[in-house]
């Protein structure tokens, strides 16, 4: 079987982790993607120039609704229980291999450090390989993206080489392809593996006060 992007969106939407929520995502979310898109580390590893305008960040966020909506991509956004706060969006996105899906992460700077793209990819992967044929998940980071590969590689994927991607500027930029193959995912998940499935985070959320004023998006 294929990727179904549909009966992902449907399993995922209202999972949940210690600390956070998947809802779908909401046209209102291109306010905290732009806040987000104001922090120049937010862009620097991205395949995309910075937007200078609000509308240009909504516009995008349609394009990913509207590909949800038919059925191309599955789609949601993670907001914190506690809050409600806008935490990230995420995506898996179809590949030319028909049983593998690519995951993409977009969070906001003021849930950095704090392990919650960590918790997010993994509760995502768990609902993707529990709910799905999907035979592997793939990402891909610039290799000089540290932070990102060593997400990763928590969350059980595997490096398997360097290829080009154009950018939406038009250059190419080589990028870090990291695997996760269900076979691998039912070995992580035995008892003979430590830390996986993740024990509940442990790790304290960032005081309000610790946040620039524009990290406050609710």
């Amino acid at each position: 079987m294929s990727f179904e992007p549909q009966r992902l969106n449907l399993g995922l939407i209202g999972a949940h982790s210690d600390r956070l929520v998947l809802r779908a995502p909401l046209p209102g979310d291109a306010v905290d993607l732009f806040d987000a898109a104001r922090h120049p580390a937010f862009n620097e590893h991205l395949m995309w120039s910075a937007p200078d305008d609000l509308n240009v960040v909504a516009q995008r966020l349609q394009r990913v609704i509207d590909r949800a909506r038919a059925g191309v991509c599955a789609a949601f956004s993670a907001v914190e229980r506690a809050s409600g706060r806008w935490v990230a969006l995420f995506r898996f996105e179809p590949r030319e291999q028909a049983t593998w899906a690519e995951l993409g992460l977009w969070s906001h700077p003021a849930f950095w450090r704090a392990g919650h793209g960590e918790e997010l990819t993994r509760l995502a992967i768990e609902q993707a390989f529990s709910r799905t044929s999907l035979e592997a998940v793939v990402a891909c980071a610039r290799p000089q993206h540290q932070v990102s590969i060593r997400l990763l590689e928590r969350c059980g994927l595997e490096p398997i080489g360097i290829a080009p991607r154009a950018h939406e500027d038009g250059h190419h930029v080589p990028l870090m392809q990291m695997l996760l193959t269900r076979t691998r995912w039912a070995w992580l998940r035995t008892e003979s593996v430590a830390g996986w499935p993740p024990e509940p985070a442990e790790v304290a959320m960032a005081p309000a006060s610790a946040l620039a004023p524009q990290d406050r998006t609710h």
